[in-house]
């Protein structure tokens, strides 16, 4: 398909004119969803009826809002979309018949088995069709005003004097009421003579404060709009650290609905009206929070793990705001890069979508379910951040800039995880990932292609053939360095009847050179068993779309590229101290002897459907005695320029683990860590050193000699 060029390089990029060259592309995959469920009736949809009300209501209305934008925009050429300025009004009209008709608030519902609304996440996707009445008011037939008005009216009574939900641990109930916010933003702006508009924006400004609370907000006695914020105050979904839990630990997406409060200002910007600050508060807190995790090509980091896509397509409309409305440089750069990035994807997908059916498949050969609502986000973001229009300009040293963005070193004592984040690396070690397991990461500067997020990445495998895969975090001691952080923790790993088979020690260190991590992995039985998997380290790597489906291996032994996708699946010994992937990261090991686990197919799990490669020390599947030493295992990895194998001294004796470490700094890092229960007395002499610790149970030293 020959799709309109943009040029990146224009002073005005992205242009209206240049998000329309992206959002013309779109209908040619939406139409393989869309269907005339009753003509009589005038009912259509975009997708397909699912179980789930999610799936179906949320793209289709999403859908309709791309549309919308498109039949309003001069910009638009049919040639690409191949459909004319009224085939889009007519897909509008009944599509907009079709959720009107089958939400609750109707007193006949033609098709009962579609029926929604007075749901869980319904007045998010009501929001999106106020956005269409907003659009479309002066070309939709009276009566079909009216059905709209009438799902936007039952949607935000709702709220009035309704108390917002309350969630920290796990389960935030931020996203909740930041959407739900968002219609009464919008049923306050586009009918704004509702005997209820006054109401509506009230209960807004009361979901607003309350979505992205802190404990400390219940103690701010600053004055907001006619009241201290404490007396506005009634939950507590955001930690202290501007950190939030969703699906089991602090999970990025979730931090990043503050967007959706933007959602709910932009109804007070479009329709000229100054918007309650209720509607930012600590927008920017949780901002300045997220962007820490944001890599060098705008790509966010996942330290706890995902469950969602591995790739997600950026969403410009939060960039588009927040350059807009606080002029952010950051947000500036990341919404031009955006922009290339989705016109990037639609050129391999070739279809109009943007994830790629390579990624995630249709089913039933039509654009429906999980992807299909993915897509349709994607499509009605673009719409939004047309209608946004930041003014946008040239920024100098745009690339720097987003390197040296949230550069430091973080305690996240609440989610139980630590970031380093420094001009060459982004390293993090998890305690409490989504899965409930250890994970850490280790990603190269500039490579934002080794993501890796996977359950238990650099905590190695174990199996027991006679007990559950289950593990369980004893306790943890985490230091901040100077440019680093060093963490140590007892994991309990293979439950039997009531009794855990093994105690796994790890220790990870993220060095103060800024470069290098150290990792320490020891397991002993405690009891008899058999193990049927025993694998140290496992380093996970994607290998796929975002690296151009090829990794490049070095070793003492040679060069060899292995290919992801289509490839062949192998497993390639690697006998030397170090391996160097594309020249970006060295990983050098005790034992010394690793293996690349070549994949070649995408995850059937469609949360996770890159090709992922993985480096492991393996470790012999034995029957084992309570007390024996299932593992040992201490793997050095270097960000950047390799100077050799840092490791100089490692080892266990009475307990104590000894870790010398060479940073490429050229200092020399002593990590002294105590392996038991008790409190011991240890003496350390290297060379000219010498030196006696006096360590606490478990607990551990560092120092630089």
């Amino acid at each position: 398909m020959k799709y309109r060029e943009i040029n990146p390089n224009k002073p005005d990029f992205p242009s209206r004119e240049d998000l329309i060259r992206i959002l013309e592309r779109f209908p040619l995959y939406a139409e393989k969803s869309w269907q005339i469920l009753d003509m009589e009736k005038k009912l259509g949809l975009f997708g397909k009826l699912t179980p789930v009300t999610e799936m179906r209501v949320r793209p289709h209305v999403n859908a309709l809002l791309a549309y919308a934008l498109l039949y309003k925009s001069p910009y638009y050429d049919p040639v690409i979309g191949k459909l004319g300025k009224e085939e889009l009004l007519s897909r509008i009209i009944l599509g907009m018949n079709y959720i009107t008709e089958t939400h609750i608030s109707n007193e006949r519902v033609p098709l009962p088995e579609h029926i929604w609304g007075d749901d869980w996440q319904s007045a998010w996707w009501t929001t999106q069709i106020a956005i269409v009445l907003f659009l479309m008011r002066d070309v939709l037939p009276q009566d079909l005003i009216k059905k709209a008005e009438r799902v936007i009216e039952f949607e935000a009574n709702r709220f009035i004097d309704l108390e917002p939900p309350s969630g920290l641990i796990e389960d935030t109930k931020c996203e909740e009421n930041a959407w739900d916010c968002t219609i009464l933003a919008w049923a306050r702006n586009i009918m704004p003579d509702h005997p209820n508009s006054m109401k509506w924006e009230m209960a807004g400004k009361i979901f607003a404060i309350n979505s992205f609370s802190t404990f400390d907000d219940h103690f701010n006695n600053s004055w907001l709009d006619g009241k201290r914020v404490r007396d506005w105050v009634s939950t507590h979904n955001v930690f202290p650290d501007f950190t939030v839990e969703n699906h089991g630990s602090f999970h990025p997406a979730y931090l990043a609905t503050f967007s959706l409060l933007c959602y709910a200002h932009s109804a007070y910007l479009l329709n000229n009206r100054e918007a309650p600050p209720q509607f930012q508060f600590n927008v920017m807190e949780c901002y300045n929070v997220w962007k820490r995790f944001i890599l060098w090509g705008g790509r966010v980091a996942y330290p706890c793990g995902n469950d969602w896509p591995n790739l997600r397509v950026p969403s410009p409309f939060v960039f588009a705001f927040l350059s807009r409305v606080y002029n952010d440089p950051l947000a500036k750069i990341l919404y031009k890069w955006s922009i290339i990035r989705l016109d990037e994807l639609q050129r391999i997908s070739q279809d109009g979508s943007f994830y790629g059916g390579f990624l995630l498949p249709d089913y039933e050969g039509r654009a429906q379910g999980r992807r299909f609502e993915f897509e349709c986000d994607v499509a009605s973001s673009i719409a939004m951040s047309y209608l946004i229009n930041p003014e946008v300009e040239e920024i100098i040293d745009a690339e720097k800039i987003v390197r040296e963005t949230g550069l430091g070193v973080y305690n996240y004592k609440y989610s139980e995880f630590l970031v380093a984040k420094t001009p060459y690396m982004f390293a993090s070690f998890s305690w409490r990932s989504l899965s409930h397991r250890p994970l850490g990461l280790v990603i190269p500067y500039p490579k934002e292609d080794f993501g890796g997020w996977i359950d238990e990445n650099l905590t190695g495998d174990l199996i027991f053939r006679d007990a559950e895969n289950k593990v369980q975090v004893e306790f943890h001691n985490d230091y901040l360095l100077n440019n680093g952080f060093i963490t140590c923790g007892v994991v309990k790993r293979g439950l039997r009847k009531q009794e855990w088979l093994s105690n796994q020690y790890l220790l990870f260190a993220a060095l103060p050179d800024m470069r290098t991590c150290v990792l320490h992995d020891h397991v002993i039985a405690n009891a008899d068993g058999e193990i049927s998997l025993n694998m140290g380290l496992g380093y996970h790597i994607e290998n796929d779309l975002l690296n151009g489906n090829k990794r490049t291996l070095s070793s003492a032994e040679g060069e060899v590229e292995v290919q992801g996708f289509g490839g062949r699946s192998q497993i390639i010994p690697i006998k030397s101290p170090y391996l160097k992937i594309d020249n970006a990261i060295t990983i050098y090991s005790y034992p010394a002897e690793m293996i690349y686990v070549d994949s070649s197919v995408r995850n059937d799990n469609f949360w996770r459907s890159f090709t992922i490669d993985a480096i492991y020390v393996p470790f012999s599947s034995v029957k084992i005695a309570k007390g024996d030493v299932i593992r040992d295992c201490t793997a050095a990895l270097i960000c950047g320029g390799d100077s050799g194998n840092p490791i100089l001294e490692h080892g266990i004796k009475n307990n104590v683990l000894n870790l010398l470490v060479k940073g490429t700094d050229n200092k020399m890092y002593l990590i002294v860590s105590n392996l038991s229960r008790e409190s011991v007395t240890h003496r350390v002499k290297w060379k000219d050193y010498e030196k006696t610790f006096h360590l606490k149970p478990y607990a551990l030293k560092i120092e630089t000699i």
